[in-house]
This record gives structure tokens, C-alpha cells and sequence, in this order.
């Protein structure tokens, strides 16, 4: 029997509580893991990131990466504006993807701006121990300053298996 694909797409947002001081390139941009409840709905706990976007309520249009682990990290425990230490074991073991924002993709507005990333095809699978989340942690590719800890909200569209 062929199994048949939903080609389901799913929305999933989310805040990065950055602070007010500068950043510099590879620091993390909040405190703790980022979980992405339910990102995966289809019996497979797999699918591929396909779209990404930002709204950017400062307008520091900063590149950054979204890095996207299958499973929840307990060693690497990223802490706002201090370089990212990533564990080895927890890169070998966890480590999907990472999608990354240059400023090209940002549109500058009156007084924020917004980015969008399209043809992303980032595969992205949960253990079945695991259930249907994603974890995510952002890292700073510039030196923004952001005005308030909620100027940044991402929204990444998951296609499902």
C-alpha cells in the first residue's frame, strides 16, 4: 500500500526575548531553548522547513541564524548576548539544520521592518521518544540594538511528511 503525503503546512511562531544591549556576531540572541510545540503533526515526526519570516519591530535588519535541533538540549544552554557554546554531543546527537537571515532579506518600513526567507528546504525529524517538537536557538550575525526585549517574533512554515 502507497502511503499518500497530507502536504500539510503548518505556522509556527515565536518571540526571541532579546535584550536592549548591543550584540555582537555569534552571541545568542535569548536566554534558555526556544521550544516549538507541535511542529510536526504527521505520523512520521518529519517534514522540511520551507519559509521563514520576521517582523523586526526595531528595524536593525541584523542577519542571524535559526538553528533547529530534533530533540531538547541539556548541556548547551545559550544565555542573551554571550557567545553560543554548542555542545559537541548535542551537535552529533540533535542538530537538524540551521536557517540563515542575511540583511538582504530584510524590507526596511517606516519604522520596523520585515525579512522573509523562501526556498528553504531544511528536512527537520523528531525521535518517536521525542514527540512532535522542535527546539530552536537563534544566534546574532551583526551588532543590533534592539529598543524593547519583544522587537523580534519569527514565523517559520514547516511542510508536514
Amino acid at each position: 500500500m502507497s502511503q499518500v503525503s497530507r502536504n500539510v503546512l503548518r505556522k509556527v511562531e515565536f518571540d526571541v526575548v532579546v535584550n536592549t544591549a548591543i550584540f555582537a556576531a555569534g552571541d545568542a540572541m535569548h536566554t534558555g531553548i526556544i521550544t516549538l510545540p507541535n511542529c510536526l503533526q504527521g505520523h512520521n515526526h518529519s517534514g522540511s522547513v520551507v519559509g521563514l519570516s520576521i517582523v523586526d519591530q526595531s528595524a536593525q535588519n541584523s542577519a542571524l541564524s535559526v538553528l533547529l535541533f530534533g530533540a531538547l538540549l541539556t548541556t548547551t544552554a545559550p544565555v542573551v548576548n554571550n557567545p553560543l557554546d554548542l555542545a559537541d554531543a548535542e551537535a552529533d546527537d540533535s542538530f537538524l539544520g540551521h536557517i540563515p537571515v542575511v540583511t538582504g532579506n530584510y524590507l526596511s518600513l517606516a519604522d520596523n521592518s520585515i525579512a522573509t526567507v523562501s526556498n528553504i528546504d531544511v528536512p527537520v525529524v523528531t525521535p518517536a521518544t521525542n514527540g512532535r517538537d522542535l527546539f530552536a536557538i537563534v544566534v546574532c550575525g551583526g551588532t543590533p540594538t534592539y529598543a524593547a526585549t519583544t522587537d523580534l517574533r519569527i514565523k517559520m512554515y514547516i511542510r508536514q511528511d
